[in-house]
């Protein structure tokens, strides 16, 4: 199946399921939930909290099954507006210039629409499928997560057999916007080395990287480093995965001070926004940074984007940043 639409999936279902396709991948897959042992294990994990983990069993068109209606939240938090957002912003980087250690910040935003009277979630992931070829794209409801949709540009770890990839995806520009500067470069080196070391730390072998390079997703340029390794029999990429999470891209550096501005600043629960969602195969597996992405409730649809902020950030620029970021998802709401 290529689409939802074709996959069968109502417009608004009430039971628990997972679509999903992965990059460059031609086809979609549906998932519904599994009574028994299955070779698909599906990881759904917040920013920062328990992972919600389940067996899913693969079908070819959606089907009525006997399982509990997935309820949804009418839950909202305080959206920042820009002069809000630029005041918690000029805090951050006045901090940040006074703090020599704090080499990054990712702060973030949500905000949310009135539930569109007209809104397709099964049109919207579609459009989203067309839209990014190379992206991860899903969309799933589910107990304990409730129901999300995104379209990711970031792998956090893909392991096939014992051969292990991740990237840096880091220091982001408008496809119209100038140069690259210190800023994102300096952003990218510090993601770069955080994921090289937490590879050797892990016990990986023959690191190797290539990178930075610029690539590009929908609007948006990013600077991006590639890393391959390779994973120990005895070492569990489970393990790996902890460590890796939340990199730098969505956090910061050092972790726990980045964790501390979060917090004082961010008005919010990120859930899983910044999180992670991926399937084990056994042999094989892919997980996936759960970046432009959106909740979606009963009375409103909230999306979420941040950027890193370092001592060299200015506030419009970062607030831009956001706004590009929302229009990843909110640019195909008009056609549905």
């Amino acid at each position: 199946m290529k689409t939802a639409q074709e996959a069968g999936i109502p417009d608004r279902p009430e039971k628990a399921f997972m679509i999903c396709r992965l990059p460059r991948e031609k086809e979609c897959r549906l998932f519904q939930p599994s009574n028994h042992a299955s070779a698909v294990e599906l990881t759904f994990a917040p920013f920062r909290g328990r992972s919600v983990k389940a067996s899913l069993e693969e079908v070819e068109h959606w089907r009525e099954i006997e399982s509990d209606v997935v309820s949804l939240s009418d839950r909202t938090d305080a959206a920042d507006d820009q002069s809000s957002y630029s005041k918690k912003l000029e805090r951050l980087i006045s901090g940040m210039q006074e703090q020599d250690d704090l080499d990054k910040v990712v702060l973030s935003r949500q905000y949310s629409i009135p539930f569109p009277e007209n809104y397709s979630a099964r049109q919207h992931f579609d459009r989203l499928l067309a839209a990014y070829a190379d992206h991860a794209v899903y969309w799933i409801k589910w107990p304990e997560i409730g129901e999300w949709m995104g379209a990711s540009p970031e792998p956090l770890l893909r392991l096939d057999g014992q051969l292990l990839s991740t990237v840096a995806l880091a220091g982001t520009l408008a496809v119209d916007e100038g140069e690259w500067s210190e800023k994102e470069y300096r952003e990218q080196r510090s993601v770069s080395d955080f994921i090289h070391q937490r590879l050797i730390d892990n016990g990986c072998l023959q690191v190797t990287s290539k990178g930075p390079y610029e690539r590009r997703t929908g609007r948006l340029r990013h600077l991006q480093t590639d890393f391959e390794a390779w994973l120990p029999s005895k070492a569990e990429h489970q393990q790996v995965l902890e460590q890796l999470h939340p990199t730098p891209a969505v956090c910061g550096l050092p972790r726990q001070s980045a964790l501390d501005w979060i917090d004082t600043l961010e008005e919010y629960d990120r859930q899983f926004y910044t999180g992670y969602w991926g399937l084990d195969e056994g042999g094989s597996a892919a997980y996936f940074v759960n970046l432009r992405c959106m909740s979606i409730h009963q009375t409103h649809l909230s999306f979420y984007a941040g950027g890193g902020v370092n001592a060299l950030s200015g506030p419009q620029r970062e607030w831009q940043e956001t706004a590009d970021k929302l229009q990843a998802l909110m640019a195909y709401l008009d056609e549905t």
